[in-house]
């Protein structure tokens, strides 16, 4: 990305908060056990849970002497050092964030977790375009899953199996034991599966979680439709309403590619 263009980007995202969850780990390509903070010759291991281009919050296991030691340190300025392993580098690299601390804070005194608080005084440039092409990604991800006609495109099957797969995904409901489907049809809003239900049939309404074991692609929402097969005993089509997340969308971006127009870089992303 030439220096214009990441100035305009860095402009774009600078109000751009990311929670990090497993998937935004993986697509940023922070290497989880490999982030510290450098203060005054201590190394604190840490993991980032909200980031941006102007600030950090991170989780660490600190007691309460070692709070009180580094609460001294509030407000002045030391290296957050971030090991990131992305697709976009031949290899691992490592970047220096120089950052100014804000406050340690116990969230809970039976497990010690404790939330550090920084502002980021200067980003590299690796560091910076790495995010904006996140921040990009999840912007058109949203803008997807909001425009009525794309995102109720379905993917198509023979596609998804080449790029992605396997086509199973597992269904956890509040029922007991998963359940494992055979995906029909998917969208960017809705699931359809084939699944063997002779332990019993989760009911409409009830709130599920699905995953995709091969990827770890995962989405939340809720049972609109259960039909009994007409074809097998204890096998049913089920289909869920899926609540917006782009661990999904970004999984049917892959077979999506296959189809020129569909889950396309055509739809505007949204400012957010």
């Amino acid at each position: 990305m030439d220096r214009e263009l990441l100035r305009q980007k860095t402009e774009e995202h600078r109000d751009v908060t990311l929670r990090i969850d497993s998937f935004l780990l993986t697509r940023l390509g922070i290497v989880k056990n490999a982030v510290h903070l450098k203060i005054a010759g201590y190394y604190l291991n840490c993991v980032p849970f909200d980031l941006s281009l102007t600030h950090c919050n991170a989780i660490s296991i600190l007691g309460p002497k070692e709070i009180e030691t580094f609460s001294a340190y509030t407000g002045t300025i030391h290296n957050l050092n971030l090991t990131m392993d992305h697709p976009g580098y031949t290899k691992t690299i490592s970047l220096y964030i120089k950052v100014r601390l804000k406050s340690f804070v116990q969230h809970n005194p039976d497990t010690k977790v404790c939330i550090i608080s920084m502002d980021n005084i200067t980003v590299p440039n690796d560091f910076a375009e790495i995010f904006v092409g996140v921040a990009d990604e999840l912007a058109f991800c949203h803008a997807l899953y909001n425009d009525d006609q794309k995102a109720t495109e379905s993917v198509g099957m023979e596609a998804f199996r080449r790029q992605v797969g396997s086509p199973y995904f597992t269904l956890r409901t509040d029922m007991g034991a998963p359940l494992k489907g055979k995906a029909l049809e998917l969208t960017a809003r809705t699931i359809k599966l084939y699944c063997d239900v002779e332990a019993g049939a989760p009911s409409q309404e009830s709130p599920v979680e699905i995953e995709h074991p091969d990827t770890g692609a995962y989405a939340a929402g809720t049972i609109s439709g259960v039909s009994p097969s007409t074809e097998a005993d204890a096998y049913a089509s089920i289909t869920l309403d899926v609540r917006y997340s782009p661990a999904y969308i970004t999984l049917l971006r892959r077979s999506g590619a296959e189809a020129p127009g569909q889950f396309s870089s055509t739809v505007k992303p949204a400012n957010t």
